[in-house]
């Protein structure tokens, strides 16, 4: 347990939910040093975050009140210092681990966000919203 809206799911990665004060903010509260994710866009919604070491990380593997975090990603913000987050959508067979069974979604230098993925285009068509499952946290 981190505080009583976080709670650390193992190691360098933490589940958040934020009170509506925080959610009437147009800025993210995600800390320097980690990649976050919301389900909502404009930062909005259940969090995931990720610190400490770069890693590959399966959306699908974290659970929230509300499902799995996998294909529910509205916004981002890369707090981390250098580097390059990128995301993946699964296509759905083989290895998860192994990125040729994904599509580049889109990619967040560190010191970058994204309040609203319905405006960015996915690298495999359409937008970006609602199709990550896969993410390099740097």
């Amino acid at each position: 347990s981190v505080s009583e809206r976080s709670v650390q799911i193992r190691s360098g990665v933490t589940v958040t939910v934020h009170s509506q004060a925080v959610l009437n903010q147009s800025a993210s509260w995600c800390l320097s040093g980690y990649l976050c994710l919301f389900e909502h866009s404009q930062f909005g919604g259940f969090e995931v975050s990720f610190s400490g070491s770069c890693r590959l990380e399966n959306l699908g593997s974290i659970q929230y009140s509300g499902g799995w975090f996998n294909d529910r990603i509205s916004s981002l913000d890369n707090m981390r210092s250098g580097g390059q987050a990128r995301f993946y959508n699964y296509k759905g067979s083989g290895d998860w681990r192994n990125l040729n069974n994904s599509n580049l979604v889109i990619v967040a230098n560190g010191g970058t966000y994204r309040r609203n993925l319905t405006q960015d285009t996915s690298f495999d068509g359409g937008n970006a919203n609602d199709k990550i499952d896969i993410v390099r946290t740097c």
